[in-house]
């Protein structure tokens, strides 16, 4: 369990394990998310409700739809 994410989150992306806190990296808050099937880490992007890999989190925005 991590207080730092919010319940809906948390039961949109059951297949997620949310670790540590909340940060930012790019301009944008994110948080990691652990996937245990696959057994890889990705970062939530809260502002966008996207996950990002490592890495791989650019220096723009999506725009939501």
């Amino acid at each position: 369990m991590n207080i730092h994410v919010p319940e809906e989150i948390k039961k949109k992306y059951p297949q997620y394990e949310f670790r540590g806190k909340r940060r930012e990296i790019n301009d944008r808050i994110v948080i990691e998310a652990y996937n245990p099937v696959t057994e890889q880490t990705f970062y939530y992007s809260f502002e966008e409700d996207f996950f990002w890999m490592a890495g791989q989190i650019p220096d723009y925005k999506l725009q939501k739809a």
